[in-house]
C-alpha cells in the first residue's frame, strides 16, 4: 500500500483537520514525491538540520540507498512547512560549511571521487561555481568530525511508519539511542 493511501486511511478515521486549499499534509506531500519500485520495503530518513543559512533547522526527509533522495521542507510556522528542494547525497558523506552556507557532497563509484557543492540561493539549492566548490572541498573538515561536532542525528524508520502518530524512529548513526522526534502526521506544506 503506498503511503499516500495509509495516510488518508489514518486521516479518515483522526480527528477532523481544518486543512486550507492551499495546504496539504506533509506526508502526503512526501510520498507524492517519491518513486519507488513496487514490492520493495525502504527506509525513511529524516534530519533537522539548517540547510539555507537562516539558523532553523530543515525538516530534510529522504529515501535510504546508497544514495540517498532527500527532500527539504522549511517550517513557515508551528506544523507548517514549505517545500524548498530535493538533493541527492549519502548520509555520512556529506558536511554543511558556514558563510556561506553550503552543502559538500562526495560521491565515490569506480575508485574515483567527485565533489559537488551546492547552496540555497534563497528559492532553490543550486550547484557553485567549480572555483568556489574546488576551494570550499580542498579546505573543509572531515566528515565524521563535522557530524560529530554538530550533533547529527539520522533517524531512520520503515516507511509505512509515517503514516502512525508515532513512528518508531532510530538513530542511523548511533544504535540504541532512542531520539525524541515527533511524528510527522500533524504538519503540512503550503502549496
Amino acid at each position: 500500500m503506498r503511503l499516500c493511501a495509509l495516510v488518508a486511511a489514518v486521516l479518515s478515521v483522526a480527528a477532523p483537520v481544518n486543512v486550507a486549499a492551499a495546504e496539504i499534509p506533509l506526508v502526503a506531500d512526501f510520498d507524492s514525491r517519491l518513486v519507488l519500485d513496487e514490492g520493495r520495503e525502504y527506509d525513511a530518513l529524516r534530519m533537522d538540520l539548517d540547510l539555507t543559512g537562516d539558523d532553523e533547522p530543515e525538516l530534510v526527509l529522504g529515501i535510504q540507498g546508497r544514495v540517498s533522495w532527500w527532500f527539504v521542507y522549511q517550517k513557515v510556522s508551528e506544523g507548517k512547512y514549505r517545500f524548498l528542494g530535493d538533493l541527492e547525497f549519502n548520509e555520512v558523506m556529506f558536511r554543511t560549511d558556514r558563510d556561506p552556507l553550503r552543502i559538500v557532497m562526495l560521491f565515490a563509484t569506480g575508485g574515483r571521487s567527485k565533489t559537488i557543492i551546492k547552496r540555497f540561493d534563497g528559492t532553490t539549492f543550486i550547484d557553485c561555481l567549480p572555483l568556489e566548490s574546488a576551494a570550499c572541498a580542498d579546505s573543509g573538515e572531515d566528515f565524521g568530525v563535522w557530524r560529530k561536532r554538530v550533533g547529527l542525528q539520522v533517524l531512520w524508520a520503515k516507511l509505512p511508519e509515517l503514516g502512525k502518530p508515532s513512528p518508531e524512529w532510530r538513530d542511523l548513526l548511533s544504535p540504541g539511542v532512542t531520539p525524541k522526534a515527533r511524528g510527522l502526521l500533524e504538519f503540512s506544506v503550503i502549496k
